[in-house]
């Protein structure tokens, strides 16, 4: 039985949502519709600090996201892919591209 949760308290206007694979203990990919976004749902990762709290979700970039919506965030768990839904072409798709995005996109203090 579950007795407690926790929010990653990540304080995003529009709120998150999809959390994706956890690749390791320390990433976690999701998407959340805000003010300051591309359109749609953009996709977000965000690191979990050496204390425990998740640093302020990194919106991954015009190369990821798009005017439409974009979620549905997944790791491969070789850590090698990162695939994820678009409207980008009208209908629903599903997109990958090299993970090594997510070591580009982590803050420097956390590599």
């Amino acid at each position: 039985m579950v007795t407690h949760t926790r929010s990653i308290q990540a304080g995003v206007q529009g709120g998150l949502a999809s959390p994706g694979s956890i690749t390791n203990k320390n990433l976690l990919s999701l998407c959340s519709k805000t003010l300051y976004g591309y359109g749609g749902f953009d996709l977000y990762i965000t690191f979990q600090q050496s204390n425990g709290r998740w640093i302020e979700p990194i919106n991954m970039g015009e190369g990821i996201n798009s005017s439409a919506y974009d979620w549905v965030p997944y790791v491969t768990p070789d850590g090698k892919y990162f695939f994820f839904n678009s409207m980008r072409s009208g209908s629903w798709d599903i997109y990958w591209v090299d993970a090594k995005i997510i070591e580009d996109l982590k803050p420097k203090e956390l590599k």
